[in-house]
């Protein structure tokens, strides 16, 4: 390319849009715990989020699933998060350990079932532990998974807001792994919720 040519380019609108973007590009590292009760659907959530399919088979989570997603979020794009997503097993034998994983998270997804009242409960203790454990007040999201049973559904939208409250979280959302209502919009939310 001749230099008149370099000069054209570089002068160019969308080099000039491009440079302004780029510069203005930031990526963060983020790590976010998804705690609940066990057969919430927290396992079935993430791989929603992750691959936009449904997880049939349930099997318990052992320990912890690590799981990676990278978004964008902003205006243009310009904010890079990659996610590093611990779906933390409910089950009472993982209750020594699972503290260990709440461990520089900088958000929470807590998950309850729609269908099963006492998991909403249940979200009252695990966020007091979360919260002894990681020390700081960071940004939670309360779900209301298994949108989908509508004619099993026993958790009135009144008493999942009373919660929210009480546990201080940002935003309370109802979702369904099944057909991947307002998954995605979660983990956005979060996101969000964490870059503020």
């Amino acid at each position: 390319m001749s230099k008149s040519n370099l000069e054209y380019d570089f002068n160019s609108n969308n080099i000039l849009f491009y440079e302004i973007v780029m510069s203005k590009q930031q990526i963060f590292n983020f790590k976010i715990i998804l705690i609940g009760s066990p057969g919430v659907g927290k396992t079935t959530l993430v791989s929603r989020f992750i691959t936009d399919q449904y997880e049939e088979n349930y099997i318990p989570t052992l320990g912890v699933n690590i799981m990676m997603k990278a978004i964008k979020l902003g205006p243009l794009g310009e904010n890079n998060v990659r996610l590093s997503i611990w779906d933390v097993g409910g089950q009472a034998k993982w209750d020594l350990v699972r503290e260990t994983y709440y461990s520089g998270a900088k958000g929470a997804i807590i998950v309850f079932d729609l269908t099963r009242p006492s998991t909403l409960l249940m979200v009252i203790e695990y966020v007091k532990n979360f919260r002894q454990t990681v020390k700081q007040n960071i940004p939670l999201i309360l779900i209301g998974n298994k949108l989908d049973l509508t004619d099993k559904r026993m958790v009135d939208i009144k008493k999942a807001l009373e919660i929210k409250k009480q546990i201080n979280a940002i935003e309370y959302l109802e979702t369904s792994a099944l057909d991947g209502t307002s998954v995605n919009e979660s983990f956005k939310r979060l996101t969000e919720g964490i870059l503020k």
